[in-house]
Order: C-alpha cells, then structure tokens, then sequence
C-alpha cells in the first residue's frame, strides 16, 4: 500500500480515516473510508454530527449498530416502505467494509467499484437475515 506522510492534516473531520487524523498518514485507502462514511450519511440521513445523536461522530455512533448487524436502526425513518431490504443491506455491509478501521483490511476503491457494479459480491459475504 502506498503511503505519503503530510505535515499538516488537512481534511472535513468526520471523513478523514483513522490513520490519517491520528499521524497524517495518507494512501490510496484513506479515500474508500471517506466513502463509507458517505455511504452512512446516504443510510441514515444523518450529517457526520448530527444533534439525533449528541452531536456525536456518525461512524462512532453506527459502530456498535454494525458490528450488532442491527442494521434496521441505521436505516433512515423516512425510506420506511421504500427501499429493497436486500439491497439497502448490502449497501450498509459496504459502507461497513470501507470504514474498516485498519487501513490494510479496508477495501480498495476498485474492489468498491466492482462491488458497486456487481449485483452479487462475495467481496461482502452477505447473508439473508
């Protein structure tokens, strides 16, 4: 993985991924969790901080959640009724690859892509629940 050091961290907080906003160091992975936490806006309908949540960081308050697989609590009360459950939970399983905390687990943004563009990704392992 390539990796470039920066003096000076520059980024939105609440898209920066863990390694970058700790030491300054970025790579090619940094961008796919800046991603996921797009991903989670788009579930929840939530800002990275968001008063429904103590004004608390997005991906903090949805860990827990996605580590539960308690995804119905993630999803956006206003798409009730109105979204594919299978498909809306394979969006949340990717949103949960990208935030992986550790940089060398995370996916890469073309494995993201081919997930996206593919209807079917073992990349995600997704189980009917």
């Amino acid at each position: 993985m390539d990796s470039v050091y920066s003096t000076d961290v520059v980024g939105t907080l609440g898209y920066m991924a863990p390694e970058y906003a700790e030491s300054g160091k970025v790579s090619t992975k940094s961008d796919v969790y800046s991603f996921g936490v797009v991903l989670l806006q788009l579930i929840t309908g939530m800002r990275t901080t968001d008063k429904r949540i103590g004004n608390k960081s997005l991906v903090g308050w949805a860990r827990p959640l996605l580590k539960e697989r308690n995804y119905p609590d993630l999803i956006d009360e206003r798409m009730m009724d109105t979204y594919d459950c299978h498909q809306l939970f394979w969006m949340i399983r990717l949103a949960e690859k990208c935030l992986t905390r550790d940089p060398q687990k995370r996916l890469s943004m073309d494995t993201t892509s081919q997930v996206l563009t593919t209807s079917i990704s073992p990349v995600l392992k997704f189980q009917k629940y």
